[in-house]
């Protein structure tokens, strides 16, 4: 791994949010021994109603004293910011604002950082994003892209421009879905495809919590967060087409309303659970769920859970994305409505077992991951970056 750089780490997820992708990576190079200097999102379009709570508790952050430095953090290598800055600015006067406030209140914790390089990696592709690389004097700007932003509901309509620009100021791209990387592998010399992970060890002999053990089975589980990529209306028929069974929702709700979900009967919604009480939740799924909506932007997600719920030996039931097909005979696929509830019940009869599930997962790591981008930091500040690949190995490098 990767020692001794500096990565300003322009995160897509508040820190204390569901745990995702971009906390293991960050907290794994800070455990290697490396300075992270962890920024919160920066707002990447106009803020909304829902958005309160999670502004109110980003200003409270920012002017605690424990924000400020790294002791909020697990890793005395890791430093958590989160900056105030206009909200959803967008001209370039607002983003000009923007830019001399952040760069304020990241400076200081720049100035001690050494004589080791410095790395900007950045995920969301806002024109403040763009107009930050080469701002810190950095040795590499790497962009990672795990969204297809231009089609988010909501999203700025000049986002495939500011994106586009992003890139090119970028010297390298890292995405983690397959059609990702087929729509971005053109426009750039350097963009490799690195998925999701998972750490397997988590979920070996979870604890499954009391208030699991009563429920009535089946026990079909979703675990993660519950917004506008989440096909509501199809959870509650999955509920409806099992009535002698539980349809446990793990994960924070944000965007959408699940009034009508939660007034089912046999439906049991549990808000944002800490990571560590995740393996046990998922011990006591009988099939785990993956049903994303009907959007545009849906088949560029790449779905992170898949590794949760194979590392917890469960079978799977989807609605159809690409990525999928790396991983035949794990998840059955179904469209929306009957072909849904269809590969509920083929995952519920399958006769794939445990173990080959959690063999998947375990040839799926966040440590492989985290050596696949650690390789490509290395070689990208060594100035000799591999080509584009659709399935990144620490071996490409080599």
């Amino acid at each position: 791994m990767i020692k001794g750089a500096t990565i300003l780490y322009m995160s897509a997820t508040d820190w204390t949010y569901a745990w995702h992708g971009p906390q293991e990576l960050a907290l794994r190079m800070a455990r290697a021994g490396n300075r992270v200097v962890y920024v919160e999102p920066l707002g990447w379009r106009r803020p909304r109603l829902f958005d309160a709570g999670r502004i109110a508790g980003r200003v409270r952050r920012a002017l605690s004293r424990s924000a400020r430095t790294h002791a909020a953090a697990p890793d005395p290598n890791l430093r958590i910011v989160s900056p105030l800055l206009i909200p959803g600015a967008r001209s370039r006067a607002g983003t000009a604002v923007n830019r001399r406030l952040l760069l304020r209140q990241i400076a200081s914790h720049l100035d001690d950082r050494g004589d080791g390089p410095l790395v900007l990696w950045q995920y969301t592709p806002t024109r403040l994003a763009a107009d930050l690389v080469g701002a810190f004097g950095e040795d590499l700007a790497l962009y990672h892209c795990t969204q297809g932003h231009a089609h988010r509901p909501f999203a700025p309509p000049d986002t495939a421009l500011v994106e586009r620009e992003l890139m090119e100021r970028s010297a390298m791209v890292v995405v983690d879905g397959i059609r990702l990387f087929e729509e971005r592998a053109p426009l750039h010399p350097h963009v490799y495809r690195v998925p999701s992970g998972v750490n397997p060890g988590s979920h070996l002999d979870a604890e499954l919590p009391g208030w699991m053990r009563a429920l009535p089975r089946p026990v079909l589980g979703y675990m993660g967060s519950v917004d506008h990529r989440l096909d509501i209306d199809l959870l509650m028929e999955t509920a409806m087409a099992f009535p002698q069974g539980s349809l446990v929702v793990v994960g924070p709700v944000t965007d959408v309303n699940v009034s009508a979900l939660g007034a089912l009967p046999n439906v049991h919604l549990t808000g944002h659970v800490p990571v560590d009480e995740v393996p046990g939740v998922l011990a006591g799924f009988d099939v785990g769920l993956m049903p994303y909506a009907d959007q545009p932007m849906t088949p560029y997600t790449y779905p992170a859970k898949l590794h949760q719920y194979l590392a917890a030996g469960l079978p799977i039931a989807s609605t159809p994305l690409p990525d999928l097909a790396d991983f035949p005979g794990m998840a059955e696929q179904g469209d929306r409505g009957d072909g849904f509830i269809d590969a509920v019940r083929r995952a519920l009869a399958s006769d794939v077992e445990p173990a080959e599930r959690r063999a998947v997962a375990a040839a799926n790591t966040w440590e492989a991951r985290a050596e696949a981008m650690s390789a490509l930091l290395e070689a990208g500040l060594a100035g000799a970056p591999p080509a584009s690949s659709a399935d990144f190995r620490p071996e490409v490098r080599r």
